[in-house]
């Protein structure tokens, strides 16, 4: 999140830096007894890094890596049972690949990645969500 947040602001340098620190912690597994038991919206497991990652490549104009980050959280969020998903992180994710490839010109992979994203149910398609969309 703090890289998506100098992305934002345009401070590339310290967005990258603070994309590697994230990256290193999640490889170093370390738990919290406290936010571990909490969970929800407190955990925050590698398919959200990857989602916030790819805000911070399509913020910062690298569409490869955006596209890239963003498809890796679509599978792990698609692995994790539809009860148990956070669904509004894995259409976040969607929205991202979608803008990822239209302003990358592959208009075709973009329709397709956008399907699954017209089908939510009107009370799924969130002011977050769309916020998402608009902001490119």
């Amino acid at each position: 999140m703090q890289a998506r947040s100098y992305a934002m602001i345009g401070a590339a340098d310290e967005a990258m830096t603070a994309l590697v620190a994230a990256q290193r912690a999640a490889e170093a597994d370390v738990s919290d007894d406290l936010l571990d038991s909490v969970g929800g919206e407190f955990s925050f497991g590698e398919e959200r890094r990857l989602l916030s990652a790819a805000a911070t490549h399509l913020a910062l104009s690298q569409l490869d890596q955006a596209e890239h980050a963003a498809s890796q959280a679509i599978d792990l969020f698609t692995a994790i049972p539809t009860a148990d998903r956070w669904t509004p992180g894995e259409h976040g994710a969607r929205i991202d690949l979608i803008v990822a490839r239209t302003l990358g010109g592959d208009l075709d992979s973009a329709h397709d990645a956008l399907v699954p994203v017209l089908a939510l149910p009107s009370e799924q398609r969130t002011g977050r969500l769309t916020g998402r969309l608009h902001r490119r």
